[in-house]
């Protein structure tokens, strides 16, 4: 009844008082990462969120903890969440199933099965490469457009690359009898045969905001699944690219299409071609954001 009328504020007292009323100490939380795993590199801050509201940190004991931080994928050798049974006071991290939603592999399948294949009409067309380079329109697929952005699953923008179709045919056939061969033909098959590659379609005429790319990143909490229940962060940011977007040099120049925060970190962005008075390009982003109404960090 709580989950159904109440919002996640007033969940996450009602169960931290549930859990005093059962023991003179604090509610627990209990972390699942480590080892083989890894650490979580938001797990501190959520950490340190949880220490603020009057949690501790307890590992040792999950069936008393009354938060549980778990990763949303398994290694052998790990603890596999998705087989435990919750406590009707404890809650986790994750939502069953949402693994076909946060990996982008997986979205593409499932917005694959929904919509049907590259149909999607939110998103650019976008293929598995392993299962797009078997089929018989490949060759004339590829051809249909002059790029494509390949995508893995490295993180920090490091898996992302624009390739040209003849490219991607070279490196499918081999090299043989296409002047896109040799170690870059080399160097490109093995990224496409990395797990998880993608290939997808390039926006021809993208949005740009100063002549430059952008993205958007918000946050959401789901507190249901069934229903369906997601609240929105108020506060969110935008990336942009250090470099102007110029649509025939983006293989050359990855920072006029890449808007990663890692890539673009410290870079020194260009300047535009108008003279020694144009604006430095913070005070260039400085006044698109005012005129946005938007206040930079």
């Amino acid at each position: 009844a709580v989950a159904e009328e109440q919002g996640p504020q007033v969940l996450s007292l009602r169960h931290a008082i549930m859990r005093r009323h059962e023991t003179d100490s604090p509610p627990s939380v209990h972390c699942s990462y480590g080892g083989r795993l890894g650490m979580w590199n938001a797990y501190p801050h959520i950490l340190a969120a949880l220490h603020e509201a009057g949690y501790a940190e307890r590992n040792g004991d999950r069936g008393s903890a009354a938060v549980l931080i778990v990763p949303n994928y398994w290694k052998p050798g790990a603890a596999d969440w998705r087989s435990w049974k919750l406590k009707p006071w404890q809650r986790i991290n994750r939502l069953w199933g949402m693994w076909a939603l946060s990996k982008t592999e997986a979205l593409v399948r499932t917005l694959d099965a929904f919509y049907g294949a590259a149909q999607c009409p939110f998103a650019p067309a976008t293929y598995v490469y392993a299962e797009v380079r078997t089929s018989r329109r490949f060759q004339k697929r590829i051809s249909s457009q002059r790029q494509w952005l390949l995508k893995t699953s490295a993180h920090r923008g490091q898996g992302v690359r624009l390739v040209r179709s003849e490219a991607l045919l070279a490196a499918e056939s081999g090299g043989a009898g296409h002047a896109d061969s040799g170690e870059e033909a080399k160097k490109l098959r093995t990224w496409l045969r990395t797990e998880g590659a993608m290939l997808q379609m390039v926006i021809s005429n993208p949005l740009l905001i100063d002549g430059r790319k952008s993205s958007l990143r918000l946050y959401s909490l789901i507190t249901s699944a069934d229903p369906m229940r997601i609240y929105l962060h108020t506060e969110g940011f935008a990336l942009f690219a250090s470099n102007r977007y110029r649509p025939n040099a983006l293989a050359d120049d990855p920072l006029s299409f890449l808007t990663n925060a890692a890539q673009n970190r410290g870079r020194q962005g260009e300047s535009s071609d108008e003279g020694p008075e144009t604006p430095s390009v913070s005070a260039d982003d400085a006044a698109v954001a005012h005129s946005l109404g938007l206040e930079l960090p």
